[in-house]
């Protein structure tokens, strides 16, 4: 169980704003190096088609995801949805928000992190 640190505020850690047609390598949002520490991990992410998207824990050299990463969630067409996780990072790794397959449409997410105890 995690509990929120005195202070902590949350940030708002990248927005792609809304994308036409995004690929795979659509970045829509990208914590950059975190320091050591559990964070508690809230992503809003929608389009105007359905999709799956993928929350990628990456590694300190940001060349692979750390297991279990990715983590697959779904949105219908025309909707959004908030989407929240704790991931305990070790230093310099990141997390980023992608879609797992390119549409043929628009798409908009955004990752919000807050430091948890």
């Amino acid at each position: 169980m995690t509990q929120r640190i005195a202070g902590e505020t949350p940030n708002i850690k990248g927005s792609a704003g809304l994308l036409t047609n995004p690929i795979t390598t659509s970045d829509f949002g990208d914590t950059g190096n975190l320091v050591i520490g559990d964070y508690e991990i809230r992503v809003i992410a929608g389009g105007s088609v359905s999709a799956i998207w993928e929350l990628q824990h990456r590694n300190a050299a940001d060349n692979a995801n750390v297991a279990p990463s990715p983590y697959d969630f779904y949105t219908p067409a025309g909707q959004s949805g908030e989407y929240v996780w704790v991931i305990r990072v070790v230093a310099d790794e990141s997390i980023r928000l992608r879609l797992q397959a390119g549409i043929t449409g628009t798409a908009a997410g955004q990752i919000q992190v807050e430091k948890v105890a």
